[in-house]
């Protein structure tokens, strides 16, 4: 009967809710740093030619690759300068 009665005090003193400190992100939300998108990439492949795309907008351009395996000749570079803040703009919407 005795083991019975102690392991009833261990079982209700291990179940205890134990608070957490204030310091613990999970009480705190304002003191978790946000993230911030730094950059957008699509990629595209496929096909029997084997061509290849990637889309990728950064800060300051947006840059335009594409690559087919079976002509070499094809190959396409580009890259456009964005405006000062136009980017940030495009990011924030997607927030």
């Amino acid at each position: 009967m005795s083991k019975i009665l102690f392991l009833s005090i261990l079982l209700l003193i291990s179940c205890t809710e134990k608070k957490q400190s204030t310091t613990s992100p999970k009480e705190n939300i304002e003191s978790e740093q946000k993230e911030t998108i730094q950059s957008i990439e699509i990629n595209n492949a496929g096909g029997q030619l084997g061509y290849v795309s990637t889309f990728r907008m950064i800060r300051d351009s947006i840059i335009f690759n594409s690559d087919m395996t079976a002509a070499p000749n094809k190959k396409t570079a580009l890259r456009k300068p964005l405006k000062k803040g136009e980017a940030e703009k495009i990011l924030k919407t997607l927030t």
